[in-house]
C-alpha cells in the first residue's frame, strides 16, 4: 500500500477534492512529527525509568507508527493498558500563532480529526485512549496555555458538574478557548454522525484530549531532554547521546516516509547495528543481570573440572 499523502504545495494551494487530517503538510511539519515520535521513542527505550505523559511511562509504550491509516495519522502510539489503547497524535508545527477559530485550518482540521477518531473508538475502551495535540510554544498562549489548562482542569476537577457550570467557573480566556473547541467539535460531530453530541459524550470526548508542548531546534529544550535521557538510561557511553538522538531522528524520518511500525526491539536492533552500545532493556535488566551472575558463578565452580590432573 502506498502511504504517501497528498500534501500542500509550496505555493499554498491544495489539490482539489482532497480532504485530509494531518500528515506531511509542510517540510517543517514532517520534521516536527518526526522529532516528536523520536522523543517518545527515547522514553519507550528507557521503559519505566522515564515518564511520557501523566500516568504513562515508557514501559507502557508498545510501538510507534507514523502515517497510520487512521483519522489522526501523524503519530499513533500503541499502549499497554489492559485493553487495546492508543495515543493518537496530531503534530502541528507553526512559526506563528494558531488562532482558536474556525478560520484556522490547523485548529479546525485537528478538532475534526479528533471527533472522527473518537467516534471510531469502541465505547467500552474509549477511556483508555488519548487524543493528543502536539504543538510548540510558538503556536501562542491560547492553544499552549489556555486550552491546555482548561482541558487539564476539566479532566481532573469537573466531576459531574454540567459543562455550562464548569465554564462559568473558569477565566474568560479559558472559556473562550474551550467554547471554540466544543463549537467546532459539535459541527464535526454532526457531519460524521448526523447528530449533535449529548453532553455526556462531549464530556468524555474532552477528557480524552491532551495538549502536549514540544520545542525542538534553536535551543529547544526537548532536544536536550532527549539527550539527557539517552545518556542516563539508554547508552552505555554517555558521549554517544547526541549521535544516538540524531540516529533516532533519521530512523523516524524513514518511518514517516514508509509508515512502518517501530517497536523497542526493532529500534534497539537498528542502534546496535550502527555500533552503539546500549544498556540492558529495562524490562529485563534485572533478570539478565541475574543470569549473567549465575553463569559466571557456575563457570567458576566448573573450572576445577575443566582440566585433567
Amino acid at each position: 500500500m502506498n502511504r504517501r499523502k497528498n500534501h500542500t504545495h509550496s505555493s499554498g494551494g491544495r489539490k482539489k477534492g482532497v480532504h485530509r487530517f494531518g500528515g506531511r503538510a509542510t517540510a517543517g511539519g514532517v520534521n516536527y512529527e518526526v522529532r516528536v515520535a523520536a522523543f517518545i521513542a527515547v522514553k519507550m527505550l528507557a521503559g519505566d525509568r522515564c515518564t511520557v505523559w501523566d500516568g504513562i511511562t515508557g514501559a507502557d509504550v508498545r510501538a510507534i507508527t507514523l502515517q497510520a491509516p487512521t483519522a489522526i495519522d501523524d503519530i499513533v502510539v500503541d499502549l499497554h493498558r489492559g485493553t487495546p489503547a492508543h495515543a493518537f497524535i496530531s503534530a502541528k508545527d507553526r512559526s506563528g500563532t494558531i488562532p482558536l477559530t474556525s478560520r484556522s485550518s490547523a485548529f479546525a482540521e485537528t478538532v475534526a480529526a479528533f471527533v472522527a477518531q473518537f467516534l471510531k473508538l469502541a465505547r467500552e475502551t474509549r477511556a483508555e485512549n488519548r487524543l493528543v495535540w502536539a504543538v510548540p510554544f510558538t503556536v501562542g498562549r491560547a492553544a499552549a496555555r489556555e486550552l491546555l489548562g482548561v482541558l487539564d482542569t476539566h479532566r481532573l476537577d469537573a466531576g459531574d458538574t454540567s459543562l455550562g457550570k464548569f465554564l462559568r467557573g473558569r477565566r474568560t480566556e479559558e472559556r473562550k478557548a474551550l467554547h471554540a473547541l466544543t463549537s467546532l467539535a459539535t459541527k464535526a460531530w454532526k457531519r460524521e454522525s448526523g447528530n449533535a453530541p449529548a453532553e455526556d459524550e462531549m464530556r468524555q470526548f474532552l477528557r480524552l484530549i491532551h495538549i502536549e508542548v514540544y520545542d525542538f531546534e534553536w535551543g529547544g529544550r526537548h532536544d536536550r531532554l532527549a539527550e539527557e535521557d539517552i545518556s542516563t538510561h539508554i547508552s552505555e557511553e554517555p558521549k554517544d547521546a547526541h549521535r544516538i538522538w540524531g540516529k533516532l531522528e533519521h530512523f523516524f524520518s524513514r518511518a514517516d516516509q514508509r509508515g512502518f511500525r517501530v517497536t523497542p526491539a526493532s529500534l534497539r536492533q537498528a542502534l546496535n547495528a550502527d555500533g552503539f552500545k546500549l544498556k540492558l532493556p529495562p524490562d529485563y535488566a534485572t533478570d539478565i543481570a541475574r543470569l549473567h551472575e549465575l553463569t559466571k558463578r557456575n563457570l567458576t565452580r566448573l573450572k576445577e573440572h575443566s582440566m585433567l590432573p
